[in-house]
């Protein structure tokens, strides 16, 4: 007969969340109706070198004003010389507000940039905020407009939303990654995003020398009230949906 084995204490969670949790991939499916779910999504589609923009309007200004609309202007020196495939994250330094109620007020980005980005061969956009669009506030009524949403999930791309900490890539040619659940026919899905540098050899990576997420004790400032620790990475454990 074989030794009886010791039973010992375990742990199993059981989480409840939409699609649109924290850090998180929109699908097309999101907004265009036929549209590619998330486990249609290519995996190359969300990974691979990226371009941080910082629009002209917030490094000029410092803080932007509530509800400021980003126009192509204000982002076009940043995206000069990019490449078809590259994956473009805008930072607005507007995740400071993240659980506050100023977050719903973020700034939002005018359709004519995913037009341009369309045009320019990019397949992923990650954004600081809840929404490229403007976030409907409390009281308001009517159906949302989200031209962004529609004009780049409507070119089969995807949109990264909630990302955190951009400021903290200052590495020339970051890569990154948003790699969503296997969700079968689902219209997004939270991801692990992270950005690392390309210099590192890929051995290296398990030794944690690319950029971290949210559950990383490395030193970073906090989320928020009892906000965990924070790393360099991009990432939101939960938060607001879009």
């Amino acid at each position: 007969m074989p030794p009886r084995l010791r039973r010992t204490a375990q742990k199993v969670a059981e989480l409840h969340l939409g699609s649109h949790t924290g850090t998180h991939l929109d699908a097309p499916l999101h907004t265009v109706p036929g549209g590619a779910a998330v486990d249609e999504l290519p995996l190359e589609q969300l990974a691979g070198p990226a371009r941080i923009v910082g629009p002209a309007c917030v490094s000029a200004g410092g803080d932007l004003a509530d509800l400021t609309v980003i126009r192509w202007q204000d982002v076009a020196p940043g995206l000069d010389g990019l490449m078809p495939g590259t994956i473009v994250l805008f930072s607005t330094g507007w995740s400071r507000y993240f659980n506050t109620p100023r977050y719903l007020r973020h700034p939002s980005f005018h359709p004519e940039i995913a037009e341009r980005l369309v045009a320019a061969g990019v397949r992923l956009v990650g954004v600081d905020t809840l929404n490229p669009d403007p976030t409907p506030l409390p009281g308001s009524s009517g159906i949302p407009q989200l031209r962004f949403h529609d004009v780049f999930l409507g070119a089969g791309g995807g949109i990264v939303e909630n990302l955190t900490n951009l400021g903290a890539v200052t590495w020339p040619d970051p890569l990154f990654s948003a790699l969503p659940l296997r969700l079968s026919g689902v219209d997004g899905s939270p991801v692990r995003a992270a950005a690392f540098s390309s210099d590192e050899p890929t051995d290296s990576w398990t030794h944690g020398r690319f950029v971290t997420g949210a559950g990383s004790r490395r030193p970073a400032a906090a989320d928020g009230p009892r906000a965990p620790p924070r790393s360099r990475l991009p990432h939101r454990r939960a938060g607001p949906r879009d």
